[in-house]
């Protein structure tokens, strides 16, 4: 759980407009229109867990961003203006998605924008959070789910999915 929340910790600073490395040729991207479901544990979209950087690429072209975390040896890829999309790798491939586009909605119709409430009446309130004081923000993961929130205000900023750890 720790390392979730410092891996996230991180995400949000950068997300958060802290320094990236702007990566050669990167361009504002769209969001891919053929698959919009978010799958807890699994993908948003097009876009699986566990996919190399390649084959991020190949769906949606070079990163706006590019950050190294060199604590955690993981690489963070950032897509749009605005964080459309935060993929951060391990050296197995993506173990975080990040969405802040509202067209991404779980099958329950959950996504950006969508008041916190409704993601407790549908996953309920076993969840681990940690806030942010000085953004009013905070975060809140389903562990036994794979699925994230950013909070702000009870509104949901940014979804993301992340590998369902087995005990």
């Amino acid at each position: 759980m720790k390392e979730i929340f410092k891996t996230i910790l991180i995400l949000l600073i950068v997300i958060l407009g802290c320094q990236a490395l702007p990566a050669l040729g990167g361009e504002e991207q769209q969001a891919p229109p053929e698959d919009n479901l978010i799958v807890p544990g699994e993908r948003i979209g097009p876009l699986k867990l566990g996919s190399k950087p390649e084959q991020i690429e190949a769906l949606l072209g070079k990163p706006t961003t590019v950050a190294q975390n060199p604590v955690e040896k993981k690489i963070q890829w950032e897509y749009g203006k605005n964080s459309d999309f935060f993929i951060q790798f391990d050296k197995s491939g993506a173990d975080m998605i990040f969405t802040t586009i509202d067209v991404y909605s779980t099958k329950d119709g959950i996504k950006p924008g969508t008041d916190f409430r409704v993601v407790i009446l549908q996953f309920g309130s076993n969840y681990k959070f940690q806030n942010f004081a000085r953004q009013e923000m905070r975060y809140v993961a389903f562990e036994k789910d794979g699925i994230g929130f950013l909070v702000q205000k009870d509104t949901i900023k940014s979804i993301f999915v992340f590998p369902v750890k087995h005990k």
